[in-house]
């Protein structure tokens, strides 16, 4: 089984670095927190595909320019690929179950090291606790 490997960074001045890395290649964003909130979107996407499958678009603001990253599930597999804005295709695949789960450990990781107000100070957006809870209760 192909191993996926998700490392979202502490946000820092309204910036949130995130790298998703798997056989295939490497994604590379540093997402602003302005116009929308990208790691919302993203946790949310995450759990929707998990619980009701099909395929979701997260835009991230880079500035200037957007970056699409599309997630689907594929017969038992979690396909992820970078469209517009991004440069070179990359495609990424895993397990469906194993790649889920490695996104909701790092957001609750990422939650727990971050807490409530440093999401409001740092990236000025609150957390998705309670997605990220939703989504890790499935894993646990």
């Amino acid at each position: 089984m192909n191993r996926l490997q998700v490392n979202i960074s502490a946000p820092k001045a309204g910036w949130l670095p995130i790298r998703i890395t798997g056989p295939g290649g490497e994604i590379s964003i540093t997402a602003s927190y302005t116009p929308s909130d990208g790691f919302y979107d993203l946790v949310s996407t995450v759990r929707a595909l998990y619980e009701f499958g099909g395929s979701k678009i997260v835009r991230f603001h880079e500035e200037p320019v957007w970056t699409e990253v599309s997630l689907s599930k594929v017969d038992n597999r979690l396909v992820i690929e970078v469209g517009e804005g991004y440069g070179e295709p990359v495609r990424l695949e895993a397990g469906f179950d194993k790649g889920c789960r490695e996104f909701a450990r790092r957001f609750k990781l990422l939650l727990e090291e971050v807490g409530y107000d440093g999401f409001t100070r740092e990236w000025r957006h609150r957390p998705p606790r309670d997605e990220i809870r939703k989504l890790w209760a499935h894993f646990e």
